[in-house]
């Protein structure tokens, strides 16, 4: 009988604690933590994605939320919140660090002189920044020329072709990915998917 007990003690134990760790994963995860805060002050869940690699490998896990004019992204890797703004997406601790940048930094992107194609590359840039990319890419395209040069006339390419541009950040992720292993292999990709849209043009 004591032994009995002393088995009963083991498993009540142990889905006691898988229940806490459940608990905490689900609530009390850093990232959670986020989330409910920018609940509370006013943001809207837009997106989310599961896993990291899932469905495309350069997925990260996270949560997309919009407010008016903003969007903003919580990653799980680390809990941090990147605002999507162009040219330079900042990152953020909190929502309430978020809340004072976006208080001195107004969003005053749609009162800058664009056209139809600038329009067009910051839809690619914005998307590759949703995705966590843009630091990445950015350096890529520094560091090595040949590989900026093919993403460009790739923008450039999807552009006068009418592509989406969510298609075509998304293909330049996939080459960000192949550069990563292969960078001649990656340009060869960019100058392959130019040519079928040119060739779906015609």
């Amino acid at each position: 009988m004591e032994m009995y007990f002393w088995l009963a003690g083991i498993v009540l134990a142990a889905i006691s604690g898988y229940a806490l760790y459940f608990f905490w994963k689900v609530r009390g995860h850093p990232a959670q933590v986020l989330l409910r805060e920018s609940a509370n002050m006013g943001w809207v869940q837009t997106g989310t994605v599961n896993r990291d690699g899932d469905p495309v490998a350069w997925a990260k896990r996270s949560v997309r939320l919009a407010r008016g004019s903003e969007e903003a992204v919580i990653w799980y890797k680390d809990a941090t919140i990147t605002l999507v703004r162009v040219h330079a997406p900042p990152t953020f601790n909190d929502f309430l660090e978020l809340e004072r940048w976006i208080g001195d930094n107004p969003n005053d992107e749609d009162d800058e002189e664009t056209n139809a194609e600038i329009v067009y590359l910051r839809e690619i840039e914005k998307y590759v920044t949703r995705m966590g990319y843009f630091d990445s890419l950015l350096e890529a395209h520094a560091t090595d020329e040949l590989f900026f040069l093919a993403c460009t006339k790739f923008y450039k390419a999807g552009y006068l072709t009418e592509q989406p541009a969510q298609v075509v950040a998304a293909l330049t992720l996939e080459a960000l990915m192949r550069h990563r292993r292969d960078r001649k292999r990656s340009i060869e990709f960019l100058a392959g998917l130019m040519n079928q849209f040119r060739a779906r043009e015609n």
